[in-house]
């Protein structure tokens, strides 16, 4: 069907999917946003809105800080799979009764706080002693 776009297929990487790597957030912010076709008329009260979707389409802002080793794995992950979907496991959605962050899979099976997801933007990195900075967002896509 013309116009049609498959779904993200997530790689697979030594037989396991790809998943985003288990970090300590600085910050990390969750968005929500609903696709709206919106008119707007002349009079500038009336206007007609249609929304374009279902379902809100996610994405999350945050920060980590890291200490060089892990941030050169982390700066490594993003510039090998930066175009890539990936899992992102949502630390705020752990199961009934856990802790916050313990729904994290590294092996990508577990279905809870599991998102597909891309990552959003250039890499920057911001340089502290002894631990440097990098804002990521992620961007859900199925």
């Amino acid at each position: 069907m013309p116009g049609s776009v498959a779904n993200a297929v997530v790689p697979t990487v030594s037989g396991n999917p790809l998943v985003f790597p288990r970090v300590t957030w600085r910050s990390l912010v969750e968005l929500r946003a609903v696709p709206v076709r919106g008119n707007e008329y002349h009079d500038g009260d009336s206007s007609q809105r249609m929304n374009l979707a279902n379902t809100a389409r996610r994405s999350w802002k945050g920060v980590v800080r890291l200490a060089p080793t892990p941030m050169q794995a982390m700066i490594a992950f993003l510039k090998a799979h930066g175009t890539d979907p990936f899992y992102f496991y949502n630390p705020r959605e752990p199961a009934s009764g856990q802790l916050d962050g313990s729904n994290y899979d590294a092996t990508g099976a577990s279905l809870t706080g599991r998102y597909t997801v891309r990552y959003v933007g250039d890499i920057q990195e911001t340089i502290y002693m002894p631990r440097a900075e990098v804002p990521i967002e992620l961007l859900e896509i199925a």
